[in-house]
């Protein structure tokens, strides 16, 4: 049926949802092109624009979403679960604008018309990066409640999520349960596999670590499993491997930020913030927050500022994040060291009390963050 839309559809989001799976750019295109392909053959003013707004959601093409809930909000047949769908992506988009009290809402619409993990997850995020860490933790178990048993992937995903709250908080044999769970229930799963190397690290197993980080590179060549693999190696004492691995994820960054800019300045924002090219991690701190100008990107452009010792401006990012209400271990602990740097001692220790209370090595993961007369 080489005219049929709404299978040129379906062909779209399988490659969506195996580029999920595999972390592949080219799954990614495909998904693109068999949704371009979907349009083309459409009626005038049809579509699968709800796909389309989570393919550019996913890839972080965040100005090109709502247009395309906006038509399918449209739609004459609209299920509640849709309209909890599409609450539930504003409410995201309203996050990663900065907006957390809009957030909130719409993830209070999204759970009250149609209870979704995702709603659940998402409400969980915000929880956990205004302070309420409880809170979070409840909102993922009822992630984990309302999956549907038979969906493996989702239930994985939900206790997935879970650990990372335990992980974050620096509960690692927690953490470590929660995604041992996640594995057993979707196992092979990339996105399982590099928590669970990661929290097996912290426990002290670096060995393991490295078998899991060089097992999860062969299959799924990012950067952000070349570094982490890079720092494992430091730890076990290897320099050269070390430093062989964190070339070729400086590699693999610059090559795909050519091609997906915009989803993958998250993931390397932390190799080029600890980087020498301070300038380059200004540059690209300021691209990350020019797409998603929220208190997690806020906190990001702050300690590239710091590095190149532009202290001002570092500390009313630092500032407006904390009068929004947005409170993470690595804010406080960006917050101390940014006071201590400005020789505010009694500050700098205030925020790093409050940076512990939520995570005890809060302090010790940015033992990199130095400004240039520190360096």
């Amino acid at each position: 049926s080489p005219t049929d839309w709404l299978r040129a559809a379906r062909a779209g989001s399988a490659y969506m949802e195996r580029a999920r799976l595999t972390a592949s750019w080219d799954d990614w295109d495909k998904a693109r092109e068999w949704l371009d392909k979907s349009f083309e053959l459409a009626p005038q003013g049809a579509g699968p624009f709800d796909q389309r707004a989570a393919l550019n959601y996913s890839l972080h093409h965040f100005d090109q979403v709502e247009a395309d809930l906006a038509k399918a909000e449209k739609r004459l047949m609209l299920k509640t679960s849709d309209r909890a769908s599409i609450a539930l992506t504003r409410g995201n988009l309203a996050f990663y604008r900065g907006d957390l009290e809009g957030a909130r809402k719409l993830y209070s619409e999204s759970l009250k018309q149609a209870p979704s993990p995702g709603a659940h997850v998402s409400m969980g995020v915000l929880h956990f990066n205004t302070g309420n860490v409880d809170a979070a933790r409840k909102s993922m178990d009822a992630a984990i409640d309302a999956t549907r048993k038979l969906d493996k992937m989702g239930l994985a995903w939900a206790m997935l999520q879970r650990g990372i709250i335990e992980l974050d908080t620096g509960n690692l044999k927690e953490a470590q349960n929660f995604f041992a769970k996640a594995d057993a229930t979707y196992g092979g799963w990339y996105l399982i596999e590099e928590h669970l190397a990661e929290v097996t690290g912290a426990l002290g197993d670096r060995e393991r670590a490295r078998e899991l980080y060089e097992g999860i590179v062969a299959r799924v060549p990012s950067g952000e499993f070349m570094e982490a693999l890079a720092d494992t190696y430091d730890a076990l004492g290897n320099s050269a491997q070390a430093a062989s691995w964190r070339a070729r994820a400086g590699e693999t960054y610059t090559r795909d930020m050519k091609r997906y800019p915009q989803a993958v300045y998250g993931h390397g924002m932390d190799y080029f913030l600890s980087g020498e090219d301070t300038a380059e991690a200004v540059k690209i701190a300021r691209a990350n927050h020019e797409v998603r100008p929220g208190y997690g990107a806020k906190v990001k452009l702050a300690q590239a500022l710091i590095r190149t010792g532009e202290f001002e401006e570092a500390g009313k990012l630092l500032e407006e994040s904390m009068q929004a209400g947005w409170k993470t271990a690595e804010l406080f602990a960006t917050a101390s060291m940014h006071s201590s740097f400005m020789g505010k001692e009694e500050l700098a220790r205030e925020h790093a009390r409050a940076a512990t209370r939520l995570d005890r090595e809060a302090m010790n993961d940015l033992v990199w963050l130095q400004p240039p007369a520190k360096r």
